[in-house]
């Protein structure tokens, strides 16, 4: 094989390569989020319009990714009460019923918005992962939210 056809094979691998193995981003608005208790979404996200109790938000993570492995998961929340924090747990599911805490993040004290990011995720081959939030109890007419989060494939 001749310097020109072998480079020019170099470069068709390296291209196939390349467009073989990229990274996929995946927006969804804080309403995706879903509680067994209660339910209130505005302007895209979800809040907890309770003064009495935190609720457990859970927002589903889904991806077209063949690979199925998440390279890094962002959630935006907005911690607007005084009651305590807003904390975020990412978990992993296997496909026959077992579950991993992947991590946990939790807003700093303080009123504000805040991002949470999960990087260097290992979950189960196969499996699945969802981001389980527990907003603190709202004071009045401040409440706590979850406004939006990105997943990352690779």
């Amino acid at each position: 094989m001749n310097t020109k056809s072998l480079i020019k094979w170099s470069l068709a691998a390296v291209v196939f390569y390349s467009s073989s193995s990229y990274a996929e981003q995946f927006n969804f608005p804080g309403h995706n989020c879903s509680s067994p208790t209660n339910i209130y979404r505005t302007n895209g996200s979800v809040v907890n319009t309770f003064t009495t109790k935190t609720l457990t938000y859970w927002c589903p993570i889904t991806s077209t990714s063949s690979s199925n492995r998440l390279s890094s998961v962002s959630i935006v929340v907005k911690d607007e009460t005084s009651a305590g924090n807003v904390s975020c747990s990412l978990y992993s599911y296997s496909s026959t019923g077992g579950s991993r805490l992947i991590n946990k993040k939790t807003s700093t004290s303080g009123k504000g918005t805040y991002t949470l990011t999960y990087t260097g995720i290992t979950g189960y081959t196969n499996g699945s992962y969802s981001i389980a939030c527990v907003l603190p109890k709202s004071s009045g007419a401040t409440q706590s939210a979850i406004l939006n989060y990105r997943v990352v494939t690779n």
